[in-house]
């Protein structure tokens, strides 16, 4: 009997529990204290997409008041608390053919190419216009979404085109201690539809991973240690135990009472 009460405490103890390993980010026994250790790693430059949003900002030190007619007032710099939304409405949408059309120029084929990339197109195609022409061309739809076992999920405008993994899990107020570190699912749009990756926060080698930097769209979604799933059940399995420890008593009793009569 006593054993039986002793295996349902020590189980109750090892579906609660949840190790140290389980919860520390980048584990390694190589990092010491002596000297940093590099991990090398290269971003892949994003390639726009159809309905991606971008804002194309046109001046000239030569002719400013022509530089205008290029303009929208969405590519102004916009202060206040509406500055994203009037950058995403007034923004150049790439449509279904993969292009914006910009003043004057009409028709510009953007889908496929980098930032960098349409920024020279854009040069290209505005010189016979200006002189000195200084074009700015940035991604305003930069936008993830952290779900599941975090503090704060939702969405999360991204100012900065090498924003990492643990950047965005940061805004989101990091992982609870009940999300799973060493299985985050990362949910990535291509130009073939969707894929999906697992990725190990304890792991010094996420450093390394082509998705270790974000791009426009992704998903992070943290699923719930199988700890935590089993901690959730306790209730049922506390239920069960209290059952099977009074089906014991009853039948120590009823073994005791005969054993008395003979």
């Amino acid at each position: 009997m006593y054993k039986l009460i002793s295996f349902l405490i020590v189980a109750s103890f090892a579906i609660s529990c949840t190790s140290n390993s389980e919860l520390v980010y980048l584990q390694s026994t190589t990092i010491n204290k002596q000297r940093p250790e590099q991990f090398t790693n290269s971003r892949s430059d994003y390639k726009v997409q159809v309905n991606d949003v971008i804002t194309v900002d046109i001046t000239s030190p030569n002719d400013p008041a022509s530089a205008l007619i290029f303009n929208r007032d969405a590519n102004r710099f916009q202060t206040g608390n509406d500055a994203e939304a009037t950058l995403f409405l007034k923004g150049y949408s790439v449509d279904n053919e993969g292009s914006i059309s910009l003043p004057l120029i009409g028709k510009l084929k953007v889908e496929g190419l980098t930032i960098d990339e349409i920024t020279t197109r854009v040069q290209l195609s505005i010189k016979d216009y200006l002189v000195n022409a200084n074009v700015v061309v940035k991604m305003v739809s930069f936008q993830v979404t952290v779900l599941g076992e975090v503090n704060a999920p939702g969405n999360y405008n991204v100012y900065n085109n090498q924003s990492t993994l643990f950047e965005v899990i940061g805004n989101a107020g990091d992982l609870t201690t009940s999300g799973d570190r060493k299985n985050l699912k990362l949910v990535r749009q291509t130009t073939k539809g969707v894929e999906v990756v697992l990725l190990d926060l304890t792991d010094t080698n996420t450093l390394r991973s082509d998705y270790y930097y974000l791009q426009p769209n992704d998903v992070i979604y943290v699923q719930p240690l199988e700890t935590v799933t089993k901690r959730s059940n306790l209730p049922v399995y506390t239920a069960v135990f209290a059952g099977i420890t009074a089906l014991a008593l009853v039948a120590n009793v009823i073994i005791s009472f005969q054993n008395q009569n003979n």
